[in-house]
């Protein structure tokens, strides 16, 4: 089943008093809880140079857990054995993770420096404190998780759908008490959408993260556990995306030389995007000459918020595309999605960036895009695959013959026995063009029809600094 993560702002109910006993205990548990990771990632590091044993590394384990399962007792203080069970419960699960990451980066060889956890990393919780309240009276408000005070799933529903403050409390630890922030209810409709999902038990809750964002707001980012949809899917059936300047997202079927959806209007998005950037350099230059004092953190506000606006639209129009994409695909019954791999996108071959794409990366954000498509297709068990993205603007998608992209939008193939050529046989007889198609339509075909999949391997970093040393030796040679 797929896991869907969505992060949430959450607002401490109560006076100022009880507002500010919410953020310190938070601060102080992250603080604790980074010191608990440091010591256990420090004794993983000294048992491994020592080539320790087998069971001697079991102990070391039982020693740094919370609950003392050593015979030595607990490596950590009392104050800190004593916090709530269940909250920083898997952080040893955490470190020993990122430890064997670094040994494979060449840790032991001195490659990669240790890992460390600064004091506001967050809070790893448990799924029982972020969980979903019986839904009655007796038992609301007496456990962690979360609930509401609406009597009927339509009340519910039409909070959700309508009011600004809908009321959903999580109850957390030492009886503090949250209310989610939804906001705009057409801003935050996909939000308002999972969180009824959950609250009705479609979703389940998986555990969860809490901090303090560097801006001041609790954050929770909640992960929820999402059932398959079940459709009929056909194997022998692909949609192919193009993802490109004159259209956002072109969609295409392997079998049909008919079929397309075209996604969104990049005009559009790029003259929001545009204005958005303007304000947001203008604000930028005003900032330089202003070194502190009266007005800067009002000039600081209006950065911020610009720069939470741009985010949001970008997200809210991926949301959109990735939605028309994954519904395209269900009404034609493909079960799989082919999209190119972006990867090195703007990226000469020694990794450095490309002036003339900068403007195309700046106005886009092909991988939030591509990863909202994965994440919907899990819902219904449509496997997301990705293909090389060689050769699939200069291919004619109908014989396969190469031929060539007059401009952003036209593709002519030069093989005079292809079948596109009956498609336009108009087009010949009154002497309009010659053979042409839609350029965007072309590759999206010929990703559904693509079988040269990517199977390239996660490069560590060991690996990516000698790369890097290697470029820079055949630069200075150069």
């Amino acid at each position: 089943m797929p896991i869907l993560t969505r992060t949430i702002e959450l607002i401490p109910i109560g006076d100022k008093e009880e507002r500010d006993r919410c953020y310190k205990w938070i601060r102080d548990f992250m603080e604790e809880q980074s010191k608990m990771m440091n010591q256990y990632m420090s004794a993983l590091y000294i048992a491994a140079v020592e080539e320790v044993s087998k069971d001697d590394r079991k102990e070391l384990n039982n020693l740094y857990n919370r609950i003392a399962t050593s015979k030595k007792g607990s490596a950590f203080s009392k104050e800190e054995c004593n916090l709530p069970k269940g909250l920083g419960a898997n952080y040893g699960q955490r470190v020993r993770s990122d430890f064997d990451t670094a040994c494979e980066n060449g840790l032991l060889h001195g490659r990669v420096s240790l890992p460390t956890y600064k004091k506001n990393f967050p809070i790893i919780l448990a799924p029982i404190y972020v969980n979903l309240q019986k839904n009655n009276i007796e038992e609301k408000g007496k456990s962690a998780g979360f609930y509401h005070n609406y009597a009927s799933y339509n009340e519910l529903y039409d909070a959700l759908k309508e009011e600004n403050k809908p009321e959903i409390i999580w109850n957390f630890v030492q009886k503090m008490q949250y209310q989610i922030k939804f906001g705009n209810p057409y801003k935050s409709a996909f939000l308002r959408d999972e969180i009824l999902h959950f609250l009705e038990g479609e979703y389940k809750a998986v555990g969860s993260q809490l901090s303090i964002n560097s801006r001041g707001k609790i954050i929770l980012n909640l992960s929820l556990d999402v059932p398959q949809k079940k459709v009929k899917l056909d194997e022998n059936i692909v949609v192919g995306i193009d993802i490109g300047l004159a259209v956002p997202v072109m969609c295409a079927i392997n079998n049909d030389y008919y079929k397309r959806l075209a996604v969104g209007d990049f005009e559009a998005f790029t003259r929001m995007r545009e204005k958005l950037y303007s304000q947001k350099c203008k604000l930028q230059r005003q900032l330089k000459y202003t070194s502190g004092g009266h007005g800067r953190k009002k000039k600081l506000a209006s950065l911020n918020a610009i720069r939470d606006r741009e985010h949001r639209f970008v997200h809210t129009m991926n949301h959109k595309y990735s939605s028309e994409v994954i519904n395209f695909a269900l009404k034609n019954n493909a079960k799989y999605i082919n999209m190119e791999d972006l990867t090195g996108f703007g990226k000469d071959n020694k990794g450095n960036a490309i002036d003339d794409y900068q403007f195309v990366l700046r106005n886009w954000s092909y991988f939030e895009l591509q990863k909202m498509i994965q994440d919907k297709a899990q819902k219904y068990g449509i496997v997301v695959r990705k293909v090389e993205s060689a050769y699939t603007s200069q291919l004619c998608s109908c014989c396969g013959e190469m031929g060539e992209r007059v401009s952003q939008s036209v593709f002519r193939c030069l093989n005079p026995n292809c079948i596109s050529h009956n498609k336009y046989e108009k087009q010949r007889k009154s002497g309009v063009g010659n053979y042409h198609f839609n350029a965007d339509f072309n590759a999206a075909r010929n990703i559904s029809m693509s079988t040269n999949y990517t199977k390239k391997k996660r490069k560590t970093k060991a690996e990516k600094v000698e790369e890097r040393k290697k470029n820079a030796i055949e630069k200075t040679a150069g």
